[in-house]
C-alpha cells in the first residue's frame, strides 16, 4: 500500500492498493526525458543541467551536437523513431578529474573513483612509469581482456580498467589517469525540478548501477509531489544471463524498469527507442511483444532460454529479430515477495495506476473547500462518473465501479475500482493436417 500526499492540510490523499485488476486513467503518457552525455559545443546547446524539448531532429542537433559526437541526440533520433513526440532531453554536467593516482594497483587492474566516464577514447589518458598508455574502451569486463603492450581496456560505465602486467608500473607510484566524467545526479535532479510535472518517462542513457539507483530515488521523490513517472534503465552491459540473476537485479520497485542487453550491434544504448515505444503507446496497449524498428540487431543475441530467465528476474529481454529488435515482456522490478506492489508487476500496471491517481487528484481538487454534504458528495461522484464513462465507451475500461461516502466531518472518502483488459502474453494453437473426404 502506498499513500500519497498528506492530509495535515487541506487537499488530497491517495492511497494505492494492489488487487487482482487495475485502473486506467484519462490519458495516454507520452512524455519521454533522456538523460545523457552530449556535444556542449553546439550551435544552440541550453547549457549543462538544462532541460529541453525537442520535436524535430534539427532541434536535436542544434541543442546536443551530431550523432557522431553526442550520445544524447542519437538517442533522441531513435526515440523520434518509435513514434515519441515530444522528447525531452538533458545532458549531465561532463566533470573533468585530472591527475586521479592509480598507484599501487597489483594486478594492473583498477576502478575509477568516479563513473560513468565518456565513451571517447580520446578524453581518457592513463599515465604509467611517465608514458601514456593509448585507452581502449570495451563495455565488457576489462579483466577478461588481454591486453597489449601499452594498452589500457576501460570500460566507461563501470569505470573498470586493465593495463598490460608486463609492460605496466616499475616504481608502483606516481601513476595517474586525467578523465571526463558525467554528474547524472545533477541531471536528474534538473529533470523532476524543471519537468517533474510534465514527464512520464525517465531514461538515463549509461548503465552505471548507482545512476539507477539514483533514477529510481529521483521518481520516488518526484512521486510524493504527484510528479508521476517510470525510470527506464540498462542493465550493464557485461552482466551474465542465468537462472538466478539477484546479485545483477538488485531493484524491488514498480517504478523501475531494467532491460537487456541494451545495446545494439554499433554500441547504440536502446535506452531512447525503448522509453520512445512506450511513450508512443501510452496506454493503447502494452509495449510486451513490440519491435524496436530503430535497433537492429542487438549486441547480445539471447537466446529463448536467456528471455524466460531475464523475464523470471523481473528484466524486460530485448530479441535480436529480422525488422527489429523485439521487447519479450513488460515487467517492472517488482518481486514475489513485494505483495504491497504486487497489482504493478508490469509496466503498464504501473502507467495505469498513475493515470487514474491523475485523473481522480485533478478532478477531485476543485471540491476542496465545499461543504462536506451529500449535495456536494454526489457531485463528486457523478463527475467521477463522467470520467469513468468516457474512459469505457474508449475501451480503455472494462468495467468500474465509483463510490463516495463521508468519512468524518471534515473529509469525504472516495473508492474507485476500475477494471482493464490484461495484455494477451500467449496464443496456443492446434494446427491439425490431414484430408478431407
Amino acid at each position: 500500500m502506498t499513500t500519497i500526499g498528506t492530509d495535515d492540510i487541506p487537499g488530497i490523499q491517495t492511497t494505492v492498493n494492489t488487487a487482482d485488476t487495475v485502473g486506467t486513467g484519462a490519458e495516454a503518457p507520452t512524455d519521454v526525458c533522456l538523460v545523457g552525455p552530449a556535444d556542449s559545443t553546439a550551435t544552440n546547446y541550453p547549457g549543462d543541467n538544462e532541460v529541453e524539448a525537442m520535436r524535430t531532429a534539427a532541434d536535436a542537433r542544434e541543442m546536443f551536437g551530431e550523432t557522431a559526437d553526442s550520445m544524447l541526440t542519437g538517442a533522441v533520433f531513435n526515440a523520434f523513431g518509435e513514434g515519441a513526440m515530444p522528447v525531452y532531453g538533458v545532458a549531465p554536467e561532463a566533470v573533468q578529474v585530472t591527475g586521479e593516482d592509480i598507484s599501487g594497483l597489483g594486478q594492473a587492474s583498477g576502478t575509477l573513483e568516479n563513473a560513468p566516464v565518456s565513451e571517447d577514447p580520446s578524453d581518457t589518458t592513463f599515465t604509467v612509469d611517465g608514458s601514456d598508455k593509448n585507452t581502449v574502451i570495451t563495455l565488457d569486463d576489462p579483466s577478461n581482456k588481454t591486453v597489449s603492450a601499452n594498452e589500457v581496456y576501460l570500460n566507461p560505465v563501470t569505470g573498470d580498467f586493465k593495463l598490460d602486467a608486463t609492460n605496466g608500473d616499475s616504481d608502483d607510484t606516481n601513476d595517474t589517469v586525467d578523465y571526463t566524467q558525467f554528474d547524472y545526479e545533477s541531471a536528474l535532479d534538473a529533470v523532476a525540478e524543471q519537468r517533474g510535472d510534465t514527464v512520464d518517462f525517465i531514461a538515463p542513457l549509461q548503465e552505471n548501477v548507482d545512476v539507477t539507483n539514483y533514477a529510481l530515488q529521483t521518481v520516488n521523490n518526484m512521486e510524493s509531489f504527484y510528479d508521476l513517472a517510470t525510470a527506464l534503465c540498462g542493465l550493464l552491459p557485461e552482466t551474465s544471463v542465468s537462472a538466478d540473476m539477484s546479485s545483477a537485479v538488485t531493484w524491488d520497485d514498480s517504478r523501475l524498469q531494467v532491460a537487456y542487453p541494451s545495446r545494439n550491434v554499433d554500441g547504440d544504448n536502446a535506452m531512447g527507442a525503448w522509453a520512445g515505444k512506450k511513450a508512443s503507446l501510452g496506454l493503447d496497449a502494452s509495449a510486451m511483444g513490440k519491435a524496436l524498428s530503430t535497433m537492429g540487431r542487438m549486441r547480445t543475441r539471447i537466446s529463448v532460454q536467456d528471455e524466460i530467465d531475464l523475464t523470471n528476474n523481473n528484466v524486460v529481454a530485448i530479441r535480436s529479430a529480422t525488422g527489429g529488435a523485439r521487447l519479450v515482456d513488460d515487467p517492472t522490478t517488482v518481486t514475489d515477495q513485494n505483495s504491497e506492489e504486487a497489482g504493478m508487476r508490469q509496466g503498464y500496471s504501473r502507467l495505469v495506476i498513475d493515470s487514474v491517481i491523475e485523473m481522480t487528484k485533478e478532478n477531485e481538487q476543485p471540491f476542496i473547500g465545499r461543504f462536506n454534504n451529500d449535495e456536494t458528495q454526489n457531485a463528486l461522484k457523478n463527475l467521477l462518473t463522467e470520467r469513468m464513462e468516457e474512459m469505457l465507451t474508449e475501451n480503455t475500461v472494462e468495467d468500474y465501479s465509483v463510490v463516495v461516502r463521508e468519512k468524518d466531518a471534515l473529509s469525504a472518502k472516495v473508492d474507485i475500482t476500475v477494471d482493464t483488459a490484461d495484455p494477451l502474453r500467449n496464443i496456443y494453437n492446434t494446427i491439425s493436417a490431414g484430408q478431407t473426404s
